[in-house]
């Protein structure tokens, strides 16, 4: 039984691949200029093997079983190094038996006919390893990857032969992206991370089922698929025909930045400790990785940003751009570099992105998003009512989705709340804001008559949250009188940052300093348990201040603005 192996570009890794089934009738590729000499009746196999300049690249491919392969029906382009490069390739690791199938006799073998006539320009062949290796110059002076061709088009009944190498060279092998993961010991904890996701299947389109033995399928020869989600997510690594820059960790930086990385996904106690353990191991990891890979065909200027190539990215309508100092700063530390066969890769021992840019979010909940709410329409004893308004562009007010929601109270006395639920936060630190909009979006006949009914809002906030036992919790975060006419232009939106209600915060800190830190993370908590963050907005306004005091919110979002 034969076991081969073919990734999704159809990359292949051993010799039985050039068994592969073929018609009888070959198109034009497979035509031989019988005019080119007199060995038209040997096969490639005949040629090489009685050649006394190609004896090392003869011995090579009869231990590799390519003597078989090479005197078939199948019609190949050869590109032969000549003695001497045995030494070298022994050297460079790629004459084991792990490798010189693909990395070494694949790298000189390609289907079709590649004669050697004329000029040839950007002329790139693919080899049976999937590479692309240009094979260019003029007649007498052809270069075979940069090896010079010392005797051109040699034919036989069954392809064509070009001699190359006057120095013991030969057309050196060039891994991808995905290939050099396995190559450098320095990257292991990456490359382990990632690789971990691949998907070895066997292909029942592509393999030869024999008979079934206790009514199970057996192959005669087995195609097996390999598959990984990274492929998509940030890129095809493996595919030779794309390009890519990619940055790659050394252990050392790795380390560093799960330490700090795993500390955005701590799960509080209502998730069992080893789920927990592994769930947030795997989402440090996972959000590490996002943002490594970028596109050389999507950059639109590559001397001042970087655009991520991480799925995400590429579909949003903001995608994730590393300006001019960031793009800088993801190099800085740099200590490898190689160019590859489909881009290169930077190897660096500090990765210098910031939390913000690539997991810790900013969060925004809108406004009306709490939408037709049966607590407030449709109870009968209902205080509130909420109203969705919705702004067209051209208005001069910008709220956020070109909406808010006005919560109405629908009683001459008491106070009115909107409890929003604040989803995925981390356990991190955030700001948090509240912007209001203005009472005269609501009736612009307002800002030209009678300006004393802008009265200003008076509002308090209650923020909730789990702690690390997953109980919850509150802190109250103020009290603030915001809007009217004397404070703001009618049209202005009104952005508020929270701060404790606590004595020790009074006079000290100015509104910017505050932030909030989550104990705990909920944004990738199971879909069993519900979110308890959330953000009650009130109004606070006494019965001797309502003639004062405009008791309806007008909530256009709420954000948490995320900070290092």
């Amino acid at each position: 039984m034969k076991n081969r192996i073919i990734k999704k570009t159809l990359l292949s890794g051993a010799v039985a691949l050039a068994f592969i089934a073929c018609s009888d009738t070959w198109d034009s590729h497979y035509s031989v200029d019988t005019n080119m000499g007199s060995n038209t009746n040997e096969t490639l196999w005949d040629i090489i093997s009685s050649d006394t300049s190609l004896t090392e690249f003869a011995g090579v491919l009869k231990e590799a079983g390519y003597d078989t392969i090479l005197n078939g029906s199948r019609y190949y382009t050869v590109w032969a190094p000549t003695n001497g490069f045995l030494s070298q390739a022994e050297n460079d690791g790629v004459l084991t038996d792990s490798t010189v199938v693909y990395e070494f006799i694949q790298n000189h073998i390609a289907d079709y006919s590649h004669l050697g006539t004329g000029t040839l320009m950007q002329n790139k062949v693919k080899m049976h390893n999937e590479k692309l290796i240009d094979f260019v110059g003029t007649t007498g002076n052809y270069t075979f990857k940069n090896v010079a061709v010392t005797k051109a088009n040699v034919p036989a009944k069954n392809g064509i032969i070009h001699h190359i190498g006057r120095n013991g060279e030969y057309a050196q092998f060039t891994p991808n992206i995905w290939e050099y993961l396995d190559k450098d010991t320095t990257i292991s904890i990456f490359r382990d991370f990632i690789k971990s996701y691949t998907k070895r299947e066997i292909d029942p389109v592509l393999s030869v089922q024999g008979p079934m033995v206790n009514g199970k399928v057996t192959y005669l020869d087995i195609v097996w698929q390999e598959s990984n989600p990274w492929w998509s997510a940030i890129g095809e690594l493996n595919n030779e025909d794309s390009s890519y820059t990619m940055i790659i960790p050394t252990n050392k930086a790795w380390n560093e930045m799960y330490e700090m990385a795993k500390s955005y996904f701590v799960f509080d106690a209502r998730t069992e400790t080893e789920e927990a353990d592994s769930l947030q191991d795997m989402w440090a990891k996972e959000y590490m990785c996002r943002h490594l890979v970028f596109s050389n065909t999507i950059q639109k200027n590559r001397e001042d940003s970087l655009i991520s190539n991480y799925i995400g990215s590429r579909l949003s309508v903001l995608p994730t751009v590393f300006r001019y100092d960031e793009m800088n700063a993801l190099f800085a530390d740099e200590v490898d570099k190689e160019e590859l066969s489909n881009g290169s890769v930077h190897i660096v021992d500090k990765l210098n992105y910031s939390p913000i840019k690539c997991w810790h979010d900013t969060i925004k909940v809108q406004g009306e998003s709490l939408g037709y709410n049966e607590e407030y329409n449709d109870d009968n004893n209902a205080s509130t009512r909420i109203q969705t308004h919705y702004l067209s562009k051209s208005d001069s007010i910008r709220l956020s989705n070109n909406a808010y929601a006005a919560f109405i109270p629908l009683r001459s006395s008491g106070n009115i709340d909107a409890t929003y639920l604040i989803p995925s936060t981390l356990s991190a630190k955030y700001r948090i804001k509240v912007v209001l909009a203005p009472a005269a979006v609501q009736n612009t006949s307002l800002v030209y008559g009678d300006t004393t009914l802008l009265k200003p809002t008076k509002l308090k906030a209650t923020l909730y949250y789990p702690d690390e036992k997953g109980k919850s919790k509150n802190t109250k975060l103020g009290t603030y009188v915001r809007g009217g006419y004397n404070r703001l232009s009618p049209y202005a939106l009104d952005t508020i940052i929270l701060n404790p209600d606590v004595d020790e915060f009074k006079g000290k800190f100015s509104d910017e300093d505050y932030t909030f830190t989550f104990k705990s993370n909920e944004a990738k908590i199971s879909a069993e348990l519900e979110t308890m963050t959330k953000l009650k907005i009130s109004s606070d306004v006494s019965s001797s201040q309502r003639k004062d005091y405009d008791r309806t919110l007008r909530i256009d979002c709420i954000i948490l603005e995320p900070v290092e």
